[in-house]
């Protein structure tokens, strides 16, 4: 994979993303119920003979990202054209978009970023893991009594944490190997005059 580009997972229903979320919105924002965590391999430990479900240990806190900042790396994608950028045309395109789903749901689809950076030449595990502490200690087989519904799975004083996943993917990154990065590697040269001139015989 290209190293500048961000990993991602997409999901076929639009609201996948937030529909088991137990909190309201905070103003625009509405933090999914679960994140797209990618690791290097010494950043974590993987037991896949847990139950209900595989676990890895976070070795490095520093490969957690806020966890207030998670609702910024969820969104919905539409292939659908909007048909005006004025607040007014807001109530249309939403009507719009339920006709969408109706006739062609293929259009309208939630993605998860990860917002880690990248870095060349690296193998990464790229994790989908709850982002509420509920959801966390459910998929460990513990008990959720007393603990807030809103409470994250970790936040800046987590130091090593359990998280159980729902299904991972290794991926490996390239050195510059886009698109940009090739049409750079292109250098100019000064042509021979000669080139694209042909003598043609009009004589018939």
């Amino acid at each position: 994979a290209e190293p500048n580009y961000l990993a991602f997972i997409e999901f076929y229903d639009e609201d996948f993303a937030w529909r088991y979320t137990p909190a309201r919105p905070v103003g625009d924002h509405l933090r999914p119920w679960i994140f797209l965590l990618v690791l290097k391999k010494e950043e974590f430990e993987r037991d896949d003979r847990r139950l209900p479900l595989p676990v890895i240990t976070i070795k490095n806190k520093l490969a957690l990202p806020p966890s207030n900042e998670t609702s910024l790396f969820a969104h919905v994608h539409t292939q659908q054209e909007i048909p005006g950028s004025e607040l007014s045309d807001l109530e249309e395109y939403l009507l719009s978009l339920q006709k969408t789903i109706t006739t062609d749901p293929d259009q309208i689809y939630c993605r998860l970023l990860s917002p880690r950076h990248l870095e060349p030449n690296t193998t990464y595990q790229a994790f989908l893991v709850p982002t509420f502490e509920a959801g966390r200690l459910v998929g460990l087989g513990k008990s959720t009594a007393g603990v807030p519904a809103q409470k994250p799975a970790w936040d800046a004083t987590t130091t090593g944490v359990d998280l159980p996943f729902y299904f991972d993917w290794e991926f490996s990154t390239g050195e510059k190997q886009d698109f940009e990065s090739l049409v750079k590697l292109l250098e100019p040269r000064q042509l021979d005059p000669k080139i694209g001139v042909r003598s043609m015989d009009c004589t018939h």
